[in-house]
């Protein structure tokens, strides 16, 4: 049973023999966990008459760190031994405006040089490099995926790569079922699967297809995979079963091969099904995601919708995302406009009406035309990420007014195929749990165990020096005692409530791994009660600094935030009063910016904790 709860795999004890025709009959009888029987179901498939060329174990490319030359093993030596060692490319910027937090991703490629070796490059804002890795090859789609992933495809081993924040290669995938894996697109999803594109050549007679058509044509399919965590393949969908090669009404189809298709990006829609970008059908396709059938289609001869503003619509798009509000965003590369151009273009979609309204747009002024490439990113601020492929400026950032903000230039004939911007490090999700229940008590102080475990980390490699709950730093950690166990922290109960009130709250927990990535997690917990302190003069009247012993249900606490008051009950200073092990704070008197308070008497009293004190102090100057 896959991790998804819903789907059974087979692994055959031999495997398929190229060519045969294999026929699976499943009896009924199978009980699911909610006490229902399936019924049976019978099915028959083909075998490819030639299986795919294998790819090298994905075991072959994990480094432990980060080396100073490329480590990795290349399908063949030869080529590998020609390829130059070219150097990064230096990348020009116009900043005019504020761009958005985060760091730029890109990953140069050429077309007219087979040896040249890309590079991953993380810049800064000024265009500097703050993190860089050659590559065998070619490289495409550098970027952190949702879960704080960072991905990209090496097309020299045909695998997306997964890397941590030292670029240091950790994992593999690529697709099931002998099919080679595409360069477009790789996208995660928030259960661990993942969602991959497959180009599938079949020698098709395409004389019977439309008129001069080659008769040993080589004609290329698209196949949509997800894999789950164990890689296995849990849905898979075929353009052939779907597609007519004829759909293609903007490509030539006579000649000895034939790319009807050309899928370009996946993404996963709200309601769970998928959308499909066609860049050679013009089209953004949704299939259902459990039966695989067309829900609809947006573009091309076979579109569905009006274009209720857009008249001219979209041609050879990329990059088709669907965002938060519902919208689809899309790069449009425009080939066919006239003249043709390249946008960054925003639709609400009416699924039921079946109408496309244009809601927003960007052009480049003057207009710019990428041929091929592209790709488009809204971040959480409203700006937009256009990457211009084969265009120059690389890159533009635009307000949500359409206002430009920032601009990156590569090199004339360097290109990248997709550009963002992220935050970096990368931020993964931490699982927070505290050990004795969600309840801290006021009165018990001492500590307080936190387990912290990962879905996208081991928690064996937590950085315990970093890591703090609520502002407070571990005083105790202890690495899981198995894999994928739990790591424990542990946090002295009286500086945690030195900045919490009693009742229901969120105790958030920050942190690095020894990789690099961030961490970030929450424990919501109750806290109950109070503890009294009890504040007394320790030095001579007179003296200054004022030296304050604190004691608390016997505990010396270490850390307070203490507030003033005078006689009319009004606040005149706040601070944080940090004590020495034997418990003493010192105050001089003064507000915390120096200001000295006159003399008088006044009230000290702790603030946003559970933790209350009546301390009285006269200052007298």
């Amino acid at each position: 049973l896959s991790d998804d709860g819903q789907t059974i795999v087979f692994h055959p004890d031999a495997p398929f023999v190229a060519g045969e025709e294999v026929s699976c009959s499943i009896a009924p009888g199978i009980r699911t966990d909610i006490g229902g029987i399936l019924g049976g179901a019978t099915f028959d498939f083909f075998v490819a008459p030639a299986p795919a060329a294998p790819s090298p174990a994905p075991a072959a490319l994990l480094e432990d760190e980060a080396p100073a030359v490329n480590l990795f093993v290349p399908r063949d030596p030869a080529r590998a031994a020609a390829m130059r060692s070219d150097s990064l490319p230096m990348a020009g910027v116009v900043v005019s405006g504020s761009p958005s937090e985060g760091r730029v991703f890109l990953c140069d490629i050429r077309f007219d040089a087979s040896t040249y070796r890309s590079h991953l490059m993380i810049l800064g804002n000024d265009g500097a490099p703050l993190a860089t890795r050659d590559l065998i090859g070619a490289g495409y789609d550098f970027k952190v995926q949702p879960n704080g992933k960072v991905t990209c495809f090496d097309a020299d081993s045909r695998h997306h790569l997964v890397l941590n924040a030292k670029l240091a290669v950790v994992d593999s995938l690529q697709c099931g079922n002998g099919y080679t894996t595409d360069v477009h697109e790789l996208q995660l999803l928030p259960n661990g699967h993942a969602l991959l594109l497959a180009y599938d050549p079949q020698t098709i007679d395409m004389s019977a297809v439309v008129s001069g058509g080659n008769a040993q044509a080589r004609v290329l399919g698209l196949i949509v995979q997800e894999l789950d965590r164990a890689r296995d393949v849990v849905f898979q969908w075929r353009s052939w079963d779907h597609f007519q090669i004829t759909d293609c009404a903007s490509r030539p189809l006579t000649g000895a091969n034939v790319d009807y298709v050309h899928g370009n990006s996946i993404e996963r829609d709200a309601d769970g099904n998928l959308l499909i970008s066609s860049r050679h059908l013009d089209e953004i396709t949704k299939i259902s995601r459990s039966t695989g059938a067309i829900l609809w289609r947006l573009g091309g001869t076979n579109n569905e919708f009006t274009f209720t503003n857009d008249p001219e619509r979209f041609s050879q798009q990329h990059s088709a995302r669907r965002l938060s509000n519902g919208h689809l965003l899309l790069f449009d590369n425009g080939n066919y406009h006239t003249p043709a151009r390249s946008r960054a273009v925003e639709y609400t979609l009416d699924e039921a009406a079946k109408t496309a309204t244009k809601v927003w747009e960007y052009r480049n002024a003057p207009d710019v035309y990428a041929t091929a490439m592209g790709s488009v990113q809204r971040l959480p601020d409203g700006h937009t990420v256009i990457g211009w492929g084969t265009a120059s400026p690389a890159l533009t950032e635009v307000t949500a007014e359409g206002a430009e903000v920032f601009e990156l230039t590569l090199p004339a004939g360097i290109y990248s195929y997709r550009a963002f911007r992220f935050d970096w490090p990368p931020t993964l999700a931490a699982g927070v749990a505290i050990r004795s229940g969600s309840v801290l008590r006021a009165a018990h102080g001492g500590q307080v165990a936190v387990l912290v475990t990962g879905e996208d980390f081991a928690p064996d490699s937590l950085d315990p020096a970093t890591v703090r709950l609520q502002g407070v730093a571990a005083s105790g950690y202890t690495p899981p005692s198995a894999p994928g166990g739990a790591a424990e922290l542990l946090f002295p109960v009286d500086l945690l409530l030195a900045s919490q009130t009693p009742g229901v709250r969120q105790l958030e927990l920050t942190g690095s791994l020894v990789s690099g990535e961030r961490i970030r997690g929450a424990a919501r917990v109750t806290i109950e009660g109070t503890r009294t302190i009890g504040a007394r003069m320790v030095s001579p009247v007179g003296a200054v600094p004022i030296r304050i012993a604190l004691r608390s249900d016997g505990v010396n606490p270490r850390r307070v935030r203490l507030a003033a008051y005078d006689v009319r009950g009004r606040r005149v200073c706040r601070w944080t009063a940090e004590a020495d092990p034997a418990g003493i704070a010192a105050w001089d008197g003064r507000r915390p910016d120096g200001a000295p308070l006159a003399s008088g008497i006044y009230f000290l009293r702790t603030e946003g904790s559970a933790l209350t004190e009546t301390a009285k102090v006269i200052i007298a100057r």
